[in-house]
């Protein structure tokens, strides 16, 4: 199986509600979220790929990207601004 817009988005879903639900997986997820990620959806995250994780409250985002971290200001966009940044939480999962 691979990634598809479609799994991108169902396992998402999944790894979100998850969080929100289980504050052990939030806590693996935000140390190790490329590890963790790929062992919920059984899928291996593409070289080169990295996940942010970005607590908001109790809820939390994610940001899959293509190598590089985020900016702050790019982070900003994701995370609705706020004062999200401080909460970072698990920035760069490398394989």
């Amino acid at each position: 199986m691979s990634w598809t817009t479609e799994k991108i988005n169902q396992v998402y879903a999944e790894v979100k509600e998850k969080a929100e639900k289980d504050p052990a997986f939030r806590e693996k997820l935000c140390k190790d979220p490329v590890k963790t990620v790929e062992e919920l959806s059984g899928i291996a995250i593409p070289e080169g790929y990295s996940i942010q994780v970005i607590e908001k409250g109790d809820s939390i985002e994610a940001v899959f990207t293509d190598g590089g971290l985020l900016s702050d200001e790019e982070l900003d966009k994701v995370a609705g601004g706020g004062n999200c940044i401080g909460n970072a939480c698990g920035a760069h999962g490398e394989k």
